[in-house]
């Protein structure tokens, strides 16, 4: 079996990829988790041939065969002369555009790795698009919010992949319980709005007023997507997101004595996060449908507190899920003052869900299983009823799926509703 994967790679080219089963070495999510499936598809045992396409070289990436393309489309003509079976492409439909526009001969079947969420136009072009065989969600729960859509027939989930195996080891019986830590709070993740760094910025002087050692790390930056994005005054994030939330953490023109900005960091972030009591990640909610980092802190033995939503409903266990933004500093400074012991599992947890032993067998399976009976890894089930109408979705589902005519029904509903509203 041949399979393509192409991930824009763009301004990242002189990141060392050498150590890519380690952790991430600083770059986004996406493109860490494309590099690794490529990665580790090409070393295991499983009759698999794996092609890589970016479009910038990659340092040191430890896969054999990569072809630097100029785009998408140059990507899919050229697995097409080489037969390849699967070509994985990230979750954007102008990509599905560009191939179908310059290949209109296409027919290496497309399998779409949703990392991102899908506006319900996409999932239109996608449950329509013949050449559009997979939907791979890297969370059940953002999977399960498609209930009610004929996509659903053709997603599937696969968590995204961690080093479990290498961290548990290293980290298990050396770890501080969180109760004996000192009142440090990071946060990690990119230094962009749909991030939600601000939440934490605005919520910080609220902190420090009732816990006035507290120490805010941030391990991240606006150029974590790509090293080619421009920074503003303090070098931190574009200029506008800067004055959005800086005013909040700086005092007399400079960066508060307790504030701590560590830019992107590699493998030496595990330092600081072993020494974290509270961890925060993506505290807006928003665009997370899985959340690398959230995964990691908990392995590191950080109490994690975030805003509830797809992704972290699937992920985080050793910490707390908020309803809403406005009890980020209340939760904080009640986890920073809370002195008892809470046992940490997390690592148990992580291992069954998350290893990269995990991650590797279900792509493989799934791409050696689609088209027969046993295609999909899961059925679908109704966990968390009450998050998002999902009972209400699941039994549309359930009826939909004896009649199909139901989905035509709602998106004409739908698109009219459209209509009237504009």
């Amino acid at each position: 079996m041949k399979v393509s994967l192409f991930i824009g790679n763009s301004g990242l080219k002189d990141v060392d990829l050498s150590n890519i089963l380690d952790g991430n070495p600083g770059i986004g999510g996406t493109q860490y988790m494309f590099f690794l499936l490529a990665h580790l598809l090409s070393v295991r045992e499983n009759d698999i041939d794996v092609m890589l396409y970016c479009t910038e070289e990659c340092m040191s990436l430890p896969v054999p065969d990569i072809r630097v393309v100029s785009d998408v489309a140059e990507a899919y003509i050229d697995a097409k002369a080489g037969n390849s079976d699967f070509f994985i492409m990230q979750n954007k439909t102008h990509l599905l555009h560009a191939v179908k526009s310059a290949c209109p001969d296409a027919r290496i079947p497309i399998i779409v790795w949703c990392h991102n969420f899908s506006w319900l136009d996409d999932l239109d072009i996608y449950s329509k698009e013949k050449l559009v065989e997979r939907l791979v969600c890297v969370s059940k729960e953002q999977m399960d919010l498609y209930m009610d859509h004929r996509a659903l027939l053709k997603s599937d989930y696969i968590f995204n992949g961690i080093n479990v195996e290498t961290l548990i080891p290293q980290v298990r019986e050396r770890l501080v319980p969180s109760c004996y830590r000192n009142h440090v709070v990071t946060y990690m993740g990119s230094l962009v709005p749909w991030k939600g760094f601000h939440v934490l910025a605005k919520a910080w002087g609220k902190i420090v007023a009732n816990v006035p050692d507290a120490q805010l790390y941030v391990i991240g930056s606006g150029c974590l997507y790509s090293r080619n994005n421009s920074l503003g005054h303090y070098g931190i994030a574009s200029a506008e997101y800067e004055e959005v939330f800086m005013p909040y953490l700086v005092k007399n023109g400079a960066v508060m004595d307790n504030v701590h900005f560590c830019g992107l960091m590699g493998l030496d972030k595990y330092e600081i996060l072993k020494n974290t009591k509270v961890g925060v990640v993506n505290p807006s909610g928003i665009s997370e449908t899985f959340g690398i980092s959230a995964v990691e802190m908990q392995l590191m033995g950080a109490r994690l507190l975030t805003k509830k939503c797809a992704g972290f409903i699937d992920t985080v266990r050793y910490g707390r899920l908020l309803d809403n933004e406005e009890e980020l500093a209340d939760n904080i400074i009640e986890e920073l003052l809370d002195d008892t012991y809470k046992e940490n599992d997390y690592f148990e947890f992580a291992l069954e869900n998350f290893s990269l032993n995990r991650f590797s067998a279900d792509w493989e399976r799934l791409l050696k299983n689609i088209g027969k009976s046993t295609g999909h890894l899961h059925g679908i089930s109704l966990s968390n009823p009450e998050f998002y109408g999902k009972r209400r979705k699941y039994y549309f589902y359930q009826i939909a799926s004896r009649l199909p005519f139901l989905y035509m029904a709602k998106d004409v509903c739908r698109r009219a509703k459209k209509c009237l509203l504009h």
